[in-house]
């Protein structure tokens, strides 16, 4: 166990605290014992990464109470992560750029609520894999972050269509980089939504999909999928992951590196495409160096110099 009074030394040039698997730190406890805020001195924090910690109760009021924090990793299951914690860093701080709280199985819509009504003019990437309580109410409300780049939504499995049409007809200007990888009720109509509504976007996760089929993927490659709505991703898509979607065939995928000549496409086994320099398996993908492009922009490094 971390002593909790390690940190109780002020360090007012500090800006980035990180602590990440496997120690236990616990805020609450050390509270009750009587002990100081634990932060309170640590007035020049702008990054916080407490990860896959075991404990630490009381995370988020601690956080709160450094003002300056701008990014929030509290990504990982044995940390007890609640609503009241997201809600205390959402009323404390001034000015949330990131968060993170992936695999974090207490947070809920509530959270998301929460974020958009303190900070939904600031943030700009969210990581909330496997948030499995997250649903459409939850995206209603981060619709309304409308300077969002980075979102990742894998393994939300209460989701629906309905929800990212809503998500998207907010956030479809800035989003840049979004994951729907394993949201399992998704089907090609919210495809349709990423088509119509996203006019920024570069890399997108549909992997894991198992209702989406090739014709899902001629909305991506279709100029225009509807006459209002103009399908911007022919010029701005880069990456596309599709991989463990068994109603994908190769014709699917052939047809859209057709009609859009920069993408680059990640599938189960590159060997069923052909020598298509364009499509990549797995293996193949991590060779190639690619896959640290994706997860670099999406990780933490990336949203330290962000």
């Amino acid at each position: 166990m971390i002593a909790v009074r390690c940190f109780e030394r002020s360090t007012p040039h500090l800006q980035h605290l990180s602590l990440v698997g496997g120690c236990k730190l616990d805020f609450e406890e050390h509270a009750v014992q009587g002990g100081r805020p634990v932060l309170e001195g640590w007035k020049n924090l702008l990054t916080v990464r407490l990860e896959s910690l075991r404990g630490a109760r009381g995370v988020g009021t601690e956080i709160g109470r450094c003002r300056k924090v701008q990014k929030v990793g509290l990504n990982g299951g044995n940390m007890p992560v609640l609503d009241a914690d997201v809600l205390a860093v959402c009323r404390g701080v001034e000015e949330l750029k990131a968060l993170g709280i992936a695999k974090c199985p207490y947070v809920s819509d509530d959270s998301m609520i929460n974020l958009a009504q303190f900070h939904a003019h600031t943030v700009t990437h969210l990581d909330l894999r496997h948030v499995v309580n997250l649903s459409d109410e939850g995206l209603a409300a981060l619709a309304q972050c409308h300077r969002l780049q980075c979102l990742l939504l894998a393994g939300a499995d209460e989701v629906t269509d309905a929800g990212v049409e809503a998500l998207m007809e907010g956030i479809g200007r800035s989003v840049q980089y979004l994951s729907l990888e394993g949201c399992v009720k998704l089907t090609g109509n919210a495809i349709w939504s990423v088509a119509i509504y996203a006019s920024s976007i570069m890399a997108l996760n549909i992997s894991s999909l198992s209702r989406i089929t090739s014709s899902s993927l001629q909305v991506l490659s279709q100029r225009k999928s509807s006459i209002h709505h103009p399908n911007h991703i022919t010029q701005t898509l880069r990456l596309l992951l599709v991989v463990g979607c068994p109603e994908v065939p190769n014709e699917g995928i052939f047809r859209l590196l057709d009609d859009c000549p920069n993408v680059i496409t990640v599938v189960d086994d590159w060997r069923c495409m052909s020598a298509n320099k364009r499509v990549y398996g797995l293996e193949e993908w991590a060779v190639a160096g690619e896959k640290a492009w994706w997860e670099d922009w999406t990780g933490w490094e990336a949203w330290l110099s962000a």
